[in-house]
């Protein structure tokens, strides 16, 4: 689902007509373009370059978000993503 929100920042951020549901800051959309065009996929590149990408570290903590909010649930969350996002 996040990667779905992320995709449609990237597509439709300059579209008046959908501007106004897309706050994500030009920098980090600009970032995830690049990342979504030269994506590493874990299974066949390296973890650390899969875990490092602003796309995925994203999607990691809204997930974690959501387990906590709706099943009031922990997850385990990879270093590489703690120490990127000062947890």
């Amino acid at each position: 689902m996040c990667h779905i929100y992320q995709h449609c920042c990237v597509d439709f951020r300059n579209k008046v007509r959908f501007s106004k549901y897309f706050k994500e800051p030009r920098e980090r959309v600009l970032q995830w373009k690049k990342e979504f065009a030269n994506y590493y996929v874990s299974e066949v590149e390296d973890d650390l370059k899969y875990l490092g990408q602003d796309c995925e570290i994203d999607a990691i903590a809204f997930s974690y978000l959501m387990m906590k909010k709706l099943y009031e649930a922990d997850m385990s969350i990879p270093i590489q993503i703690q120490v990127s996002t000062n947890n």
